[in-house]
């Protein structure tokens, strides 16, 4: 999972939301300078505690203590999330075996379509070469 507390407002609100509100008056973690020096020391402190529990638990808590996080999917779930679904972000091809991501954008509130299905092997051979024909 991603948790992005990259202020010193962000990581009060994780730390409380963790149960560590004593790190926020550590010296090492009070800034965000700080922080970044002595990230191989927090980053452990704060995996340990993640590690716990699920992220169903933490997404939840996270988001309600205003600290922006998000699971980190596999592909397969990438694919199958109801956000990439209502997107419309896989794009149909006209192959029942392939569907490709579509264009990252929407005109109209529409997200452009497939021009034309791919050609199958061969299939522009005698137009391309005709020089191949018997």
């Amino acid at each position: 999972m991603v948790i992005a507390a990259g202020n010193d407002r962000l990581f009060v609100k994780l730390a409380n939301a963790i149960g560590h509100p004593e790190w926020t008056h550590d010296p090492r973690f009070m800034t965000n300078a700080e922080r970044t020096r002595n990230r191989e020391i927090l980053v452990p402190m704060v995996a340990d505690i993640i590690r716990q529990k699920g992220f169903d638990h933490w997404i939840p808590l996270l988001e309600a203590a205003g600290v922006p996080c998000a699971p980190v999917h596999s592909i397969p779930q990438v694919l199958e999330h109801p956000q990439t679904q209502a997107l419309g972000m896989l794009a149909e091809t006209g192959d029942e075996h392939l569907k490709i991501l579509g264009l990252p954008l929407s005109i109209n509130g529409q997200r452009p379509g497939m021009g034309t299905v791919a050609p199958a092997l061969g299939a522009h051979q005698l137009e391309l070469f005709p020089q191949t024909q018997a």
